[in-house]
């Protein structure tokens, strides 16, 4: 992994416990994925919707290998409010009906965990009645204990459990420049990262990295 300097900060290295998924790996998946979604949509126009902010290293890199003609469009979706640290209420806006209904869409986030976030834009989407529906993903989190009720179609990497960071993925909003998908050391998410000397810019969730996001994290 590259050396990351955050000016006054401290190395985000530092924070960093293992490496899942190297940058070598995320680049030469994406190549593939690229190629089956090409594969699957040849001779087609293809409405691609990215949902915030997660995707956008994934989706920018995954587009440019895609020799497609394509439309790009671009969903927030939050479940994260103000100071809370687990999961609340579901907002999002979806496209107008004109700019889906009647297409193909493809929906691309980076990372799959409880699917509870892509389940409910994938059942606003069919509402707006597309040609066809389908759904990449970069990362699906190997759950035994929950049962997740979206199946990708199109799915870079199988992980553990494990709340990762980099590569889109963030933090309290750090870490997503990383170019490696990593789990980050306990201390980091109880509070006392290098990033956050006194403990307030990270929530305070417990020492295990398995533990619900902080403040300000995208919903996984």
């Amino acid at each position: 992994m590259g050396h990351f300097e955050v000016s006054g900060s401290g190395s985000l290295e530092r924070d960093i416990d293992r490496i899942v998924v190297s940058a070598d790996r995320i680049a030469a998946t994406i190549s593939e994925l690229a190629r089956e979604i090409e594969q699957c949509y040849r001779g087609k126009e293809v409405t691609i919707l990215g949902i915030l902010t997660g995707s956008l290293i994934f989706l920018s890199d995954l587009i440019r290998g895609l020799p497609l003609k394509i439309r790009l469009q671009m969903i927030s979706a939050s479940s994260y409010r103000g100071e809370a640290i687990t999961p609340q209420e579901l907002h999002f806006d979806l496209p107008e009906r004109g700019e889906l209904e009647a297409k193909h869409v493809l929906v691309v986030d980076n990372i799959l965990d409880t699917g509870r976030t892509l389940e409910a834009i994938l059942e606003d989407v069919r509402s707006l009645r597309p040609m066809s529906l389908k759904t990449c993903v970069l990362l699906r989190k190997n759950h035994r204990e929950i049962e997740v009720p979206v199946v990708p179609d199109f799915c870079g990497f199988s992980i553990e459990p494990a709340f990762t960071v980099g590569y889109g993925l963030d933090f309290d909003g750090y870490y997503r420049n990383l170019p490696d998908i990593c789990v980050l050391k306990p201390h980091v998410v109880s509070g006392e990262s290098a990033l956050s000397p006194t403990g307030d810019a990270q929530g305070r969730m417990g020492a295990d990295p398995r533990a619900a996001p902080a403040k300000g994290t995208e919903p996984q």
